[in-house]
């Protein structure tokens, strides 16, 4: 998402402040929310083992490098998909490879720029500077192909709805997956429902299984109640086939007062973890006299079957230091480490601004072993 600070004013009135614990049980178009915060229990044990920085002048292949705003480890490939969050304002909508080099000893990780693949819509025309592309989260098919995630933009006359899509490797269009009719906001005049304006569809991840993805909106729908967002998940119900079903509404942390403070806090992306796991990373903008100021911070949250979900804090990317106050926007899981820990990559988007870097923060992820019971 390309946060400004006009976009941040404009949502002031949806925003309230509060502090304490955070709010779960809140009313959505009439409902009862079936959530609550759990207790930590046996969190994981996360090393960072390095921070790589691209200038946000860096160009690769008469493109600049930046807007980075989801990100996915292939596998087959051996190289890691990064999604650009450009709407055609500097270069054409695209997808950067990244080659990684795990840590040796001693040394931090290493990171090489690949590729860049142009995305081709028929449906858009990159050219255009009020292009409506807006692509906010990538994750992977079983097929090999892309799924992506695009915002929309409310903005435009007619409104240019939010969309789940696929495209190959090569950058072609493939088709448009459907979106419930709840996420979708009429062509033109008052808008009463759907996504709000640049805080539609921000995150994308797939499940471990290979059938399964979790779609998460940053900020709740206008019709919802409440400082809570929705997380969607697409099942491939046949063969190259994926279908909207179950739906959770996932209570977002407090916005507090203060110089400096979140206004806005929303969903930036989320990551399959485990079984029923899901970890989701909630990212806040503010304002200080030096301009807009970012917060992250890390959750992880089980999904129930019955919608019903529990959410418990991980990570305070604030409390890290001031290269940890960036606008991250994407997880993704690695290849294993040499050790058999997890890798861990957390990106930032730097909303495409020469004088803001891009960051990828690497960590090793430890389980804790299962406690034997007799």
């Amino acid at each position: 998402m390309r946060r400004t600070l006009f976009s941040i004013l404009l949502l002031m009135p949806f925003v309230a402040f509060g502090s304490g614990a955070l709010r779960v049980s809140v009313p959505v178009s009439g409902k009862r929310l079936p959530a609550h915060i759990a207790e930590e229990t046996a969190p994981p044990k996360l090393e960072l083992l390095g921070v790589f920085e691209i200038p946000g002048t860096e160009e690769f292949q008469k493109t600049r490098v930046g807007g980075l705003s989801g990100l996915v480890w292939d596998e087959s490939q051996k190289i890691f998909w990064a999604v650009s969050d450009d709407r055609g304002r500097v270069n054409e909508p695209r997808v950067y490879g990244f080659e990684f080099t795990p840590p040796a000893k001693g040394k931090e990780p290493a990171w090489k720029l690949a590729k860049v693949v142009t995305l081709k819509d028929p449906k858009s025309d990159p050219k255009n500077k009020k292009t409506v592309w807006d692509f906010e989260g990538i994750a992977l098919l079983p097929w090999g192909n892309w799924l992506i995630v695009s915002e929309g933009d409310m903005n435009q006359k007619p409104r240019v709805n939010s969309r789940v899509m696929e495209f190959k490797l090569s950058g072609e269009f493939v088709r448009d997956y459907e979106v419930p009719a709840d996420y979708l906001a009429t062509p033109s005049g008052r808008q009463k429902t759907g996504p709000r304006n640049n805080f539609s569809f921000e995150g994308l991840a797939g499940h471990a299984d290979g059938n399964h993805w979790v779609v998460a909106s940053e900020l709740g729908l206008l019709q919802d109640k409440g400082e809570v967002t929705r997380l969607l998940e697409y099942t491939q119900t046949e063969a190259w086939v994926l279908k909207p079903g179950r739906e959770w509404f996932y209570p977002l942390s407090p916005a507090s007062a203060g110089t400096g403070a979140p206004l806005v806090i929303g969903v930036s992306e989320v990551l399959h973890a485990r079984d029923q796991e899901w970890w989701v990373m909630e990212r806040g903008a503010g304002i200080s006299v030096s301009g807009l100021t970012f917060r992250a911070e890390l959750f992880r949250v089980e999904l129930g079957t019955n919608q019903e979900l529990t959410k418990t804090p991980l990570l305070n990317f604030g409390n890290m230091g001031a290269k940890f106050a960036r606008n991250f926007e994407a997880l993704s899981w690695g290849p294993t480490l040499p050790d058999g820990r997890r890798l861990l990559v957390v990106l930032s988007d730097n909303n495409l601004e020469k004088n803001e870097p891009t960051v990828f923060a690497t960590f090793a992820v430890d389980w804790p072993k299962p406690v034997e019971t007799e």
